[in-house]
């Protein structure tokens, strides 16, 4: 009897503790921005949201109903991890339940805080819980909270049942667009490690609550009325600027994000620098002005189509040289992305070089590159994948380009194109380094300021034995193989060509191919080569009888 009776008591003691223990279940969680990587940019004006174990994350939208639908976060790589970053270029940003039901905001690793107004003074980052649409929890975080784990329930206990979590900086203030303010333009929250608890904490209530009166918010002064000026007597000509500038990004400071699809551009000493718009999808392609270099600098993310620099007039220009602050080219699912700088000049490609990492913290000169940057109405730069005006989220890249960064300064340019067109060559291949399965693309093009000759145009390209070769016998890229041993056996891909007019023109995406893995692994070489008429005919190739030559080299590894 003593035997059954403890059995029984032991059996019901352990239905009681097991029926406490699914009871205080919870569903606590860790919003860390990596697992899925936490896109570039999420527009919440858009519907777009960032999502993670129950949780989602989006920005607010700015309060003007005029103004365009640009108010986003940012996803972004910042001490060995993946973080959420609110900029300047946003209304503020949101935590809420996937479902919309109330949950508990327990806290965030605050990695980075910026409120510094380059004016002077100091914004406010302000975080707010909000239940059924009233605000029922409050902090306010200052720099001196930056590189600390913030727990929301220590600061406010009626975070732990909220349906809605928004934080914002003030200035600008909820909603309000910071690039609209004076001296916003360097505000940063970067927050990692996101820990809730979808299952709401219910409050315990206290005998006798005394609600905390909400302050009054102090009014704003109203400004003294602005004396009228006092004419000048004899005004000062504003004098004619110089052609010869710098773009440094700071006076004006370049703002947060810069859309062009918009029609917005950052414009200084005449040059005007904006993004290139993604050729599908909505258009949210934009450029960064951010800190960095000790000053401003311009950052091209994986939130772009690309970006470009032109004049402000629509003249021709020569681009000189930039200072290359950052470039990571790196994809997450391996290898790297080229990044991809050109010239072009009435619609064609006329200068074209390609730019690697190790050249960070160098100033790079395009004239010393390619002579025909001095000569240009546009220059362009993106990176391959995903390639010119293709956005990098697109879900065929596996979400493997979010890291993807071009930071650059000091653009020196001259608005006088002093150097002449010269003779031009270019080719260039969609990447610099190839697996399988990929696809190769090489594009060409040519321009002339009128010769007095007859030239023939070899196409070719060599492979890694450094003799056998492959050569376009035609402009439709059939092709036939060959061997630099044997010269005179080509095929010119146009013969006895009249150079004498100018011409300019562009074959973009001339050759393309997928590498199936049965190819000769190594350095690829692709030559555009134009030579005197006839002058191949004998096998030999003289230098006096080779008028230009364009090349890129490219390799494949299985």
């Amino acid at each position: 009897m003593f035997s059954i009776n403890k059995k029984f008591k032991l059996s019901a003691c352990a239905v009681i503790v097991t029926q406490a223990f699914l009871l205080n279940q919870t569903y606590a969680a860790v919003m860390d921005f990596d697992n899925p990587p936490m896109p570039a940019a999420v527009f919440g004006t858009l519907g777009q949201s960032y999502a993670q174990g129950g949780l989602e994350s989006t920005s607010i939208d700015f309060n003007d109903p005029a103004a365009p639908p640009t108010s986003h976060i940012h996803g972004a790589d910042s001490g060995g991890s993946r973080v959420s970053q609110l900029e300047a270029d946003a209304g503020g940003g949101i935590f809420r339940a996937v479902t919309g039901d109330k949950f508990s905001f327990q806290s965030w690793d605050l990695v980075t805080l910026n409120t510094a107004i380059s004016t002077g003074g100091d914004s406010i980052l302000h975080v707010v819980g909000l239940k059924d649409g009233a605000q029922v929890a409050s902090a306010t975080l200052t720099s001196a909270d930056a590189g600390t784990t913030v727990d929301f329930l220590a600061r406010d206990s009626n975070f732990g049942n909220v349906d809605k979590v928004e934080y914002w900086f003030a200035p600008a203030g909820r909603g309000e667009d910071p690039a609209l303010g004076v001296g916003l333009l360097n505000l940063l929250a970067e927050v990692d490690n996101v820990t809730f608890d979808l299952a709401p904490v219910t409050p315990t209530p206290t005998p006798t609550p005394t609600p905390t009166p909400t302050p009054e918010p102090t009014p704003e002064p109203t400004p003294e009325p602005t004396p009228e000026p006092t004419p000048e007597p004899t005004p000062t000509p504003t004098p004619t600027p110089t052609p010869i500038g710098v773009m440094d990004f700071e006076t004006p400071p370049m703002p947060a994000a810069v859309f062009g699809t918009e029609g917005g551009f950052y414009a200084q000493g005449g040059l005007e620098h904006t993004s290139i718009d993604f050729t599908e999808g909505e258009p949210t392609s934009h450029i960064h002005g951010k800190s960095g270099n000790g000053g401003r600098v311009s950052e091209l993310e994986g939130d772009a189509g690309g970006a470009l620099f032109r004049a402000a007039t629509g003249d021709k220009f020569s681009f000189e040289s930039w200072d290359l602050v950052s470039l990571s080219p790196a994809r997450a699912g391996g290898g790297e992305s080229t990044f991809h700088v050109v010239g072009m000049r009435d619609g064609v490609k006329v200068a074209n070089i390609t730019l690697t990492k190790e050249e960070v913290g160098t100033k790079v000169d395009f004239l010393a590159r390619d002579v025909n940057f001095g000569n240009v109405d546009q220059v362009e730069y993106w990176f391959t994948p995903p390639g010119r005006g293709v956005d990098p989220a697109d879900p065929k890249f596996n979400q493997g380009l979010f890291g993807l960064l071009a930071g650059i300064d000091n653009v020196s340019f001259d608005l006088q194109a002093t150097t002449l067109p010269a003779l031009s060559l270019t080719v260039s291949a969609s990447q610099t380094s190839f697996s399988t399965g990929e696809s190769l693309k090489l594009d060409i093009g040519a321009s002339s300021p009128g010769l007095q000759s007859m030239v023939d145009v070899f196409m070719i390209i060599l492979m890694p034995d450094g003799d056998s070769l492959v050569y376009f016998t035609d402009l439709d890229a059939n092709i036939a193989f060959g061997n630099m041993s044997n010269l005179a056996g080509l095929t010119p891909m146009a013969a006895s060509v009249d150079m004498t007019a100018p011409f300019a023109a562009n074959l973009p995406d001339f050759f393309t191919f997928n590498w199936t893995g049965q190819e000769s692994a190594g350095g690829y070489v692709a030559f555009l080569v134009m030579v005197k008429a006839g002058s191949l005919n004998d096998g030999n190739l003289d230098q006096d009888d080779i008028l230009q030559i364009g090349k890129t080299e490219f390799s494949f590894n299985p």
